[in-house]
């Protein structure tokens, strides 16, 4: 390994381990089994101060595993950038605090390995030079607090496919009909900007008829309840990934979706 490789993954560490230290502050003082003792029945306040210790301990140690697997998603992002576009700079400002005191309160919140992972890859994120200009971090942030494994599924379902020329990709990107659950997900999606949402009028199947000779009274009779039919059909909600989603996906490292 170069002497240069060496300084930036020192650089890179450094910049993790700082991060992590500032967060375990935060949580040791945030008193979290307290808060949850707090709502013991009275006929259980004879053991709540062991009840408190223990779960004291679980959660400070649930609390470590989850922020050591967002440490180690950041860590691995910043090894992926040249050192030359990381603004370590970034990660002393009072939005790089922000950010991490908000990823630290979501990964008390959430076992969910992938969100863990795209909190620390936007953490990372925040501080590389493709991403300097945005100035939607914090609303991006805040998306991922409200993921559950089934919207993260659907976002994979909505990514524009890899095989394709990359020049075609993000136009060709899939289309989806909102039925059933999965239009509880794409509404939320639709709420946050992350998809569009557009109509599709049914396909009125119009049967056809000879022009020859006028048709008989039964054939128009069916041609007119085939159009009713068609036409009392509802048109379908349809869902495609907007640029804001494109935009959030990129910036927590979901996915790499050209423009």
């Amino acid at each position: 390994m170069a002497i240069d490789d060496e300084v930036e993954k020192s650089d890179a560490e450094a910049i993790v381990k700082e991060a992590e230290k500032s967060a375990q502050e935060m949580i040791l003082r945030s008193q979290i089994a307290g808060l949850i003792s707090a709502f013991l029945p009275p006929w259980l306040f004879p053991i709540s101060v062991a009840f408190n210790e223990g779960l004291n301990q679980l959660t400070t140690r649930r609390f470590y595993t989850r922020l050591q697997g967002m440490r180690d998603a950041m860590n691995a992002r910043l090894q992926e950038v040249d050192d030359s576009k990381v603004d370590k700079d970034w990660f002393l400002s009072e939005e790089f605090q922000t950010m991490l005191f908000e990823s630290a309160r979501q990964v008390t919140a959430t076992a969910d390995r992938k969100k863990i992972a795209m909190l620390g890859n936007a953490l990372a994120n925040g501080g590389i030079a493709e991403f300097s200009t945005e100035s939607r971090k914090e609303l991006f942030l805040q998306i991922i607090r409200d993921l559950t494994p089934q919207h993260i599924a659907m976002l994979r379902r909505l990514l524009p496919d890899n095989s394709m020329p990359t020049e075609i990709r993000w136009r060709a990107r899939p289309t989806l009909a909102g039925t059933d659950e999965d239009l509880v997900v794409l509404q939320m999606f639709a709420a946050s900007g992350l998809v569009t949402e557009s109509l599709k009028e049914p396909n009125v199947r119009v049967p056809r008829i000879s022009f020859n000779s006028l048709p008989s009274s039964s054939e128009a009779r069916h041609a007119f309840n085939e159009i009713v039919k068609g036409l009392r059909e509802p048109p379908k909600r349809m869902f495609r990934l907007s640029t804001v989603g494109r935009d959030f996906l990129n910036f927590v490292s979901f996915s790499r979706i050209p423009d």
